[in-house]
């Protein structure tokens, strides 16, 4: 008797805890706002619907599945030329913890303003809740500059690879610890205290995704952050902040410097 009640006992703690993860998960996988089923719209999709979006896919859904790779290209239904934003994501298996690192990039191109000639690049500091590789060097002196320089390689390409050498830095606006680097004075056409501004308020209001740079050059401007974002809200403010970029570089009212 005492073996039977013994054994009831272990089946009732056994379904009480298996009843417990039950609720704990459909609790998590509702707080999700990534999560898309068929009994609910995706939320991608209806910020997308919201926003006047067209979208384009390659392969499978950036932040779904664990698909090698995956791009994903919004644009302006009304007006397909007046911007771009690509999301790329990259899976890279880690031999050595077996696990699986996620690479990519998120990038807003605009063909104005254009700095003729030139390139300047603006580039938010990295806040100190952001998750950054174990560097023992990375708060010593120039090693922001240094981070830079090599993402600007990665994301410009061979293109620009020869520009990057010839960027020098100029001191960041008033009340401001922007990078600032170029191949001449950008102060003399944009507004480069209003790009700060821009610029520090995606990082405050996300400070553990890397912070964004801003590029302008011959062929247009370029605000890129050197990671995938999949969260539709940020997507939604990321194209709102290089709209206003645009705006505030100075895409209304474009000059030409230096002939």
């Amino acid at each position: 008797m005492t073996d039977l009640l013994r054994e009831d006992l272990n089946t009732v703690l056994f379904i009480a805890a298996l009843a417990g993860v039950l609720v704990y998960a459909v609790i998590r996988d509702r707080r999700n706002p990534l999560k898309w089923s068929k009994n609910a719209p995706d939320p991608m999709d209806a910020m997308i619907e919201r926003r006047g979006f067209a979208v384009e896919r390659d392969g499978a859904r950036p932040g779904y599945g664990r698909a090698a790779g995956a791009r994903m290209i919004l644009t302006d239904r009304a007006d397909p030329d007046a911007w771009e934003l690509v999301v790329t994501s990259e899976i890279r298996e880690r031999t050595r913890r077996r696990q699986n690192h996620e690479t990519g990039d998120t990038v807003f191109r605009a063909a104005a303003p254009v700095f003729a000639h030139e390139v300047a690049v603006f580039a938010a500091p990295v806040p100190g809740t952001t998750p950054t590789p174990f560097d023992p060097l990375r708060d010593a002196p120039g090693m922001e500059e240094k981070r830079l320089r090599r993402e600007l390689r990665d994301v410009l390409g061979d293109s620009h690879g020869d520009r990057v050498d010839l960027l020098v830095r100029f001191p960041a606006p008033a009340r401001s610890d922007i990078l600032v680097l170029a191949t001449r004075d950008p102060a003399a056409q944009f507004d480069v205290p209003a790009i700060a501004q821009q610029l520090s308020r995606w990082t405050a209001f996300h400070p553990t995704t890397r912070p964004p740079r801003l590029v302008i050059d011959a062929y247009g401007m370029m605000l890129f952050i050197p990671q995938p974002v999949f969260d539709p809200g940020q997507i939604s403010m990321f194209v709102t902040m290089g709209q206003e970029l645009a705006k505030a570089a100075g895409a209304e009212h474009p000059q030409t410097v230096g002939g």
